[in-house]
């Protein structure tokens, strides 16, 4: 389903994925909450799907959180130079707290 991620778009509502009639939410962000190890391929984590992964990274920068494997594959040196610029984002700035409490690798496949 093409469109943009949940917001204010003023007279666009129409382009959020969320109100497209086929449009199902998945249940993403419950089951990386409930799951011990989370695996993510070939995904930038980018602005556009920011609504699902946001919740999940913030959650895992929280003291007391539990600490889960983590692992995200890309390409190359530069993708994952681009995941750690979103996951700064993602984690409102606390990307190495994110490193640091969990069991977290970026691996890049193109070596």
């Amino acid at each position: 389903i093409f469109g943009a991620k949940d917001g204010f778009y003023k007279d666009y509502d129409f382009m959020q994925k969320s109100f497209h009639t086929k449009f199902h939410v998945p249940p993403l962000v419950r089951d990386m909450l409930n799951a011990d190890i989370v695996v993510i391929y070939g995904h930038s984590l980018g602005d556009c799907d920011s609504q699902y992964f946001e919740p999940f990274f913030k959650k895992q920068t929280e003291t007391g959180a539990k600490s889960k494997k983590i692992r995200i594959y890309t390409r190359n040196d530069f993708d994952k130079y681009k995941i750690r610029k979103n996951l700064q984002i993602l984690t409102d700035k606390h990307y190495s707290y994110l490193e640091s409490i969990n069991d977290f690798k970026i691996i890049t496949s193109e070596k």
